[in-house]
């Protein structure tokens, strides 16, 4: 009963928070910024696998690893 319990809180935590702000009845609005946070997890990780750039480079500062003219760029000044 306890797991249960928990995993209908947690189920719970995560609708509140993918429908805050509204009635939760109408389509189409809900809050996606964990889906994007994913998203960009599962880019970063497939770049890394790829070996395109080190996790070092990536904490190099505020550039997208996903973009290849700020790759370009970053090279093109000896960055990477």
């Amino acid at each position: 009963a306890a797991r249960e319990q928990r995993a209908h809180d947690k189920a719970w935590r995560q609708t509140v928070r993918v429908f805050r702000g509204t009635s939760g009845r109408n389509k189409g609005y809900c809050f996606t910024r964990n889906l994007i946070y994913h998203q960009g997890l599962i880019n970063i990780r497939k770049i890394l696998e790829k070996g395109e750039i080190t996790e070092e480079q990536m904490l190099l500062g505020k550039f997208d690893p996903g973009n290849e003219e700020h790759l370009r760029i970053l090279r093109g000044l000896g960055i990477l």
